[in-house]
């Protein structure tokens, strides 16, 4: 119960009034209030932590169980270990055709096209006739070199006539001067007019040599007023048409010849199959186009060294084409039998391919599991080539699960699944291994 005290009002006699209530007790009562508002938030925010941290407890505390049971059960996988082909695989790379001999057909003298005989797609045999030039300019200087030789000859006739002379007065001299009929003056002038003619008659000699060099030089020019086809083969590019002028030395060629009787197949063969490659062996070239028909050539020779940049060996293979079935310029694939090599193989389904990388699960000492990081070549479909990674004696578990940890002790047994690289050979290149 409250108790109210009534004093006495001064203006109003007899009147009484409540009193005011303790000033000391406000502070007090305003204390105690935060504070319990401190310890009620402080319960909520408590509870909130219990309830998000327990989910987190207890899932990893089923976590450790389920590690410890996985450990102290020993899982039974089914290994498998890495092996080699008994005999070496197939290799299939893409080829480029060329053809055997591809030429630009350029003119050796100035004039204009009286005519051509040929046209793109055209096949001719070696030396047959190609367009033919008229060389009048030429024609007229052939002319004067050939009168520039004929005098050249006379001269050389006159010389010779002069030199007799010359030696028929030295020698009447010679005798009148042994007889004293003759100065010595007079000898002495005949044997410098007959030295005279020895080199007259050599000089006539040399201009004629000279002038018939330079006469034959226009003749042979005017040879080639007939442009001939070089070897046997098809015409690929016509340059000229009746009429055009020709200037010898010009980049522009009249023709452009190939020999496609028989072809070139160019392939760059990875530097880890290179020494497989050898001249004389066959190869098979597979055309897309041509799928049921089958173009077996010769490997005739290789580069000799590593293109430093791809790490590959340039290698020719010659192809016949009697009948004109395969063009130069085609995309083909070649595959060289037994020149894959013998490389590191492990089944497919040994793979656990994911954002940690590329592993292999390894049973190890004591039948531990660990996770192996591998470098992958090419793909033989049930079959997968390692370079990196395995030396060749590890037990590989087939089908890893992802309950299967790092340090996980398993229970390993021999898998009798045959691959089909164990079974035989008979790969090809493909895409990569993705699994998991």
């Amino acid at each position: 119960m409250t108790t109210v005290n009534l004093i006495p009002d001064q203006a109003h006699p007899g009147v009484g009034v409540p009193s005011e209530p303790s000033r000391s007790a406000r502070p007090w009562r305003s204390f105690f209030a935060f504070v319990g508002l401190l310890v009620l938030c402080g319960g909520v925010l408590g509870a909130l932590f219990v309830v998000g941290r327990l989910p987190r407890l207890e899932q990893r505390a089923a976590l450790h169980a389920e590690t410890a049971e996985s450990i102290a059960s020993r899982p039974r996988v089914q290994i498998s270990v890495p092996f080699h082909r008994d005999k070496p695989a197939d290799l299939t790379l893409p080829g480029e055709i060329r053809a055997f001999q591809d030429t630009n057909i350029f003119a050796r003298t100035d004039g204009y096209v009286k005519r051509y005989l040929v046209d793109i797609g055209d096949k001719v045999e070696a030396g047959a006739l190609l367009a033919e030039i008229d060389t009048p300019e030429l024609d007229q200087e052939l002319k004067q070199a050939q009168a520039l030789l004929a005098q050249a000859q006379a001269n050389r006739q006159l010389a010779e006539s002069r030199l007799e002379l010359a030696g028929l007065t030295l020698r009447r001299s010679q005798q009148l001067n042994s007889r004293g009929a003759e100065t010595r003056q007079v000898l002495d002038e005949y044997t410098a007019e007959f030295k005279v003619a020895e080199a007259t008659l050599l000089t006539a000699a040399a201009d004629i040599e000279a002038k018939a060099a330079n006469a034959n030089r226009l003749a042979e020019l005017q040879k080639f007023q007939k442009v001939l086809a070089p070897y046997r083969g098809v015409i690929t590019e016509r340059n000229i048409d009746n009429g055009a002028l020709i200037r010898s030395g010009s980049t522009q060629s009249l023709y452009r010849i190939a020999q496609t009787d028989k072809l070139k197949v160019y392939v760059n063969v990875p530097q880890a199959n290179a020494i497989g490659i050898k001249a004389g062996q066959p190869a098979e070239v597979l055309v897309r186009e041509q799928a049921n028909r089958k173009f077996v050539g010769k490997v005739t020779r290789t580069s000799g060294a590593i293109e430093t940049r791809s790490r590959t060996l340039l290698t020719e293979v010659v192809l016949p084409n009697e009948k004109g079935e395969l063009y130069a310029g085609m995309y083909v694939k070649v595959r060289f039998d037994d020149a894959g090599g013998l490389p590191l193989l492990i089944p497919a389904t040994t793979l656990v391919i994911n954002t940690l990388g590329t592993r292999v699960a390894i049973v190890g000492p004591g039948d531990a599991l660990h996770y192996q990081e591998v470098q992958l070549g090419r793909d033989y479909g049930q079959d997968v080539e390692i370079l990196q990674g395995l030396s060749g004696n590890e037990r590989l578990i087939l089908n890893p699960t992802e309950n299967l940890i790092e340090g996980v002790k398993v229970d390993p047994t021999e898998s009798t699944v045959k691959t089909a690289s164990a079974a035989g050979p008979g790969a090809t290149l493909s895409g990569a291994v993705a699994r998991h």
